[in-house]
């Protein structure tokens, strides 16, 4: 059950150190929320198959962790 996961968050902020197009950070300010960053400003955040990609290994990886809140900016 993800109430009896301990979740220090190193598992999704690896995931999405080798991400090119977004970043996140996890418990930073308030513990159990993570916050995912699109970082592709030039083409104003708008999908393409990379993006997708990241963003799919990173949510995978908040999955299976103790996070309850994800704000995606």
């Amino acid at each position: 059950m993800a109430e009896d996961r301990v979740d220090s968050g190193d598992d999704i902020e690896e995931t999405a150190a080798d991400c090119d197009l977004l970043r996140a950070s996890v418990g930073e300010h308030v513990p159990g929320v993570t916050t995912v960053t699109l970082d592709r400003p030039d083409a104003r955040n708008a999908l393409n198959a990379q993006l997708r990609a990241e963003l799919k290994d990173v949510v995978a990886a908040i999955e299976d962790s103790g996070v309850r809140v994800v704000v995606l900016t």
